[in-house]
């Protein structure tokens, strides 16, 4: 992987990431009610983009 698709893809990884655990901060600690569908939407986020972040920079190998 070249370094500019790396770069890339960790910035979209960790964006990912941090709106979905930052949706999910919001509605669990600041809005008056809120619906299913949003805390499944913001868990998704957060959860692929851990998930990116882990296969492409945690548990990466080289290809070789």
């Amino acid at each position: 992987m070249n370094p500019i698709r790396r770069a890339i893809s960790l910035g979209l990884a960790l964006l990912l990431f941090a709106v979905g655990a930052g949706l999910l901060i919001y509605l669990f600690a600041f809005a008056d009610h809120f619906r299913g569908w949003a805390v499944m939407a913001g868990a998704t986020m957060a959860v692929l983009g851990a998930f990116w972040l882990y296969e492409d920079f945690i548990n990466a190998t080289p290809n070789g």
